[in-house]
């Protein structure tokens, strides 16, 4: 084997290697850049309904907050807001939202969770009745 061509391949597998380095970085980087937002997009959401909704909840004004559900469906199908009181049982939710018992007992955990601790809580998942049957 000549010298031109061990100095060709190996150049060929360096060049390889730091591409293909760059790139894991590169997407590893990216994901992460992907969460954030939607992780900012999801609290900005929370903020602006946690508002709209609590004025409806202080005013006693249910139909507001049914409204406001179902205008937020049509807007985007693949929402579901669920809203808890302070107890973490269950106010209202999408209607779209199909829950069996499992899911609805970690949603309320979660709002569980997010009560007791004070803090914003952005659980992001994927089910697979994530679309409602037509």
């Amino acid at each position: 084997m000549s010298i031109r061509l061990r100095f060709t391949i190996a150049l060929t597998l360096l060049g390889l290697l730091l591409f293909g380095g760059y790139a894991a970085v590169s997407y590893s980087s990216e994901v992460d850049d992907l969460h954030n937002a939607t992780q900012r997009e999801i609290l900005t959401l929370g903020r602006s309904l946690a508002t709209s909704l609590g004025n409806a909840l202080r005013d006693r004004q249910g139909a507001d907050i049914d409204e406001t559900l179902r205008a937020l469906e049509s807007l985007e199908p693949k929402i579901f807001v669920h809203v808890h009181d302070i107890d973490a049982h269950e106010i209202a939710h999408s209607k779209g939202d199909v829950i069996d018992s499992a899911i609805e007992g970690s949603i309320e955990a979660l709002a569980r969770r997010a009560a007791l601790s004070a803090r914003e809580t952005v659980e992001l998942a994927t089910r697979a009745s994530s679309t409602p049957p037509r």
